[in-house]
């Protein structure tokens, strides 16, 4: 569920969803809570040019967490508690037949995971609760910074072609993300004037490339 509001220079924004993850044999289900909420200021509107800041809150809450990476557990990144607040900053503008988009943020994280059973699905092969330690992934607790940006280029090379660059980088604790991207889009009917600014933004939905 998402709500919005916006009046050109400031707006909010909030997201809630309930994921449900069904991986398959032998790796339990597991469910989460996620919220999400951004506020937004435009201290910088122009014909040509534009910025904007704001704050930005995420925070996820898992009913179990997978840590390994074996048959038993999945290995994917699931903490039963996951906090970021961010400071986002964004800067788009026109010259010409160009039109560019830059995005970046800084902030921190906190996660918390509980211990996890080494074979949740197998009783008879999980020791118990006063089972050697090896049987058990430990709880740990981490705070750590976070950055991530994202550029994005377009250029008009003919009336009814375009070529775009896309680059997204994301470093957090143990985490480092890259993504690069070329589109080349076809208007099937020539676009008169300027480009149009700010650029209406397409977005595939099989690749994220926003921060």
């Amino acid at each position: 569920m998402d709500l919005g509001w916006d009046d050109g220079t400031s707006g909010a924004y909030v997201k809630l969803g309930i994921p449900v993850l069904q991986p398959g044999t032998n790796v339990a289900s597991n469910t989460a809570e996620k919220r999400w909420r951004r506020f937004l200021y435009a201290p910088v509107p122009g014909r040509e040019h534009h910025a904007d800041g704001g704050r930005e809150h995420h925070a996820d809450a898992h009913d179990k967490e997978p840590v390994v990476l074996h048959l038993w557990q999945g290995g994917y990144f699931s903490p039963q508690q996951y906090v970021i607040l961010n400071l986002p900053v964004e800067y788009m503008g026109r010259n010409g037949l160009f039109t560019y988009d830059l995005k970046g943020s800084i902030g921190v994280q906190h996660y918390r995971q509980d211990a996890s059973k080494l074979f949740p699905n197998h009783r008879h092969i999980q020791p118990g609760s006063s089972g050697p330690p090896e049987a058990f992934i430990p709880a740990a607790a981490k705070q750590a910074s976070l950055i991530r940006s994202a550029r994005r280029g377009e250029y008009q090379l003919a009336p009814q072609t375009y070529g775009r660059r896309d680059s997204v980088s994301w470093h957090a604790y143990q985490y480092l993300e890259l993504l690069a991207a070329g589109t080349l889009r076809y208007s099937f009917t020539k676009q008169g004037g300027a480009v149009s600014f700010p650029r209406r933004r397409l977005t595939s939905p099989y690749l994220s490339l926003t921060n």
